[in-house]
């Protein structure tokens, strides 16, 4: 049999090298038009990072001093003296850090301040409740409780014409009103957000909030720093509430040591206020988790601590003191026949604080202020 090739054999054979030629010059094409698309995501991923960065940038910049500044509604005239205001104190240490904060702000106008101590259960809090309405005091200030605890006694109050403010609070049903409400704490929730994406170079931030379902109102921060994160393409979070105030410093160490190990990718923890970080970072580092940053709001003298040691790394400054002496003036204002509205529509402060620039705690054993000569402020405001 011969082997030289026919011319149809040749034709076959060209034809076959052609359309290998074809597959394999396609096959570049494709690949180099998968490259060029592969580069201009990552292009366009790197891009909106870090637009993102410089954004988070801005906004943290301008958190990061000290305010001055505070705009105080003024009264009519100076109030009248010898009168009795009541402050319901919630069992945690901030709330112990506010009785120093509301007894100067009684003495300024020539009140006498009563702490009563909610406790932490819906009957030492039913029994402080009774208590005030036994008083009779000239106005009311309280910490945050469920509503449905004492919102009989909200009515009875009003039915005495006692003026209540409840501080740190969502819904304040026939309560003269609320000084921090749901606006204040979606700009902390928002600031710490754009922390968290400078922080994190604009991604994989993998953030866990760790919030009580007894402090509700924290509901508004969660919903804005989300917000931010979502910014965020590569950005995650998710929320923990399996606990009660009362683990506050005893079993939340142990219960985010635990949540911890079952989602290995959180590099965030976000803590409602300081006092849920007590015992957090010695926790974190006994198990080996190193590698957290820890994010809250409030700076009393034990944050403000963990703070200075970075085992704290960042917190929104609340301006407590500002605030609580806020609530005074809406009950001043009440019983001198103004309206309190003035007082509760205040603007109020803003500052991210890190062991960079934090604020010193106060040796009286009040809590820190945002805007230092507040009490100036108010006190001119109320022409005392």
């Amino acid at each position: 049999m011969s082997c030289q090739a026919t011319p149809v054999r040749r034709r076959a054979v060209r034809a076959v090298v052609l359309s290998i030629f074809l597959a394999v010059a396609l096959a570049a094409c494709s690949s180099n038009s998968s490259q060029s698309s592969t580069k201009a995501n990552t292009s366009a991923t790197n891009s909106a990072a870090s637009g993102l960065v410089a954004q988070a940038r801005s906004q943290v910049a301008r958190l990061e001093s000290r305010p001055t500044t505070l705009k105080v509604p003024s009264l009519p005239k100076a109030p009248a003296s010898g009168k009795t205001l009541d402050f319901l104190s919630c069992p945690v240490a901030q709330c112990v850090a506010f009785d120093k904060v509301i007894e100067d702000a009684a003495a300024a106008v020539g009140w006498h301040a009563d702490i009563v101590q909610l406790g932490g259960t819906v009957q030492t809090v039913s029994a402080a409740w009774g208590q005030v309405i036994r008083n009779k005091p000239a106005g009311v200030i309280a910490a945050t409780d469920p509503l449905a605890w004492f919102s009989t006694d909200l009515k009875e109050l009003k039915a005495l014409n006692i003026p209540v403010v409840l501080l740190d609070y969502s819904s304040w049903g026939d309560a003269t009103g609320a000084v921090l409400t749901g606006a204040n704490q979606a700009t902390y929730g928002a600031d710490l957000g754009w922390w968290i994406l400078d922080n994190a170079g604009g991604h994989d931030a993998h953030v866990a909030i760790f919030s009580t379902p007894e402090t509700a109102i924290y509901s508004y921060t969660h919903q804005a720093m989300t917000a931010v994160l979502h910014k965020c393409a590569t950005c995650t979070v998710d929320t923990y509430s399996a606990f009660s105030i009362t683990d506050v410093g005893t079993n939340l160490p142990n219960m985010v040591v635990t949540y911890l190990r079952s989602h290995p990718s959180t590099n965030y923890l976000m803590f409602d206020f300081v006092d849920e970080t007590t015992g957090v970072p010695a926790a974190l580092k006994s198990a080996g988790f190193r590698n957290m940053h820890i994010i809250t709001t409030d700076d009393d003298a034990l944050g403000a601590s963990e703070i200075k040691a970075g085992q704290v790394n960042a917190t929104a400054g609340v301006p407590w003191p500002e605030m609580i002496w806020a609530g005074f003036g809406a009950v001043l204002a009440t019983t001198e026949g103004a309206s309190p509205e003035p007082y509760l529509q205040m603007d109020f402060p803003q500052m991210i604080e890190t062991n960079t620039n934090l604020i010193a705690e106060p040796t009286n054993g009040a809590t820190v202020p945002l805007v230092a000569n507040y009490q100036s402020l108010f006190k001119q405001a109320w022409h005392v």
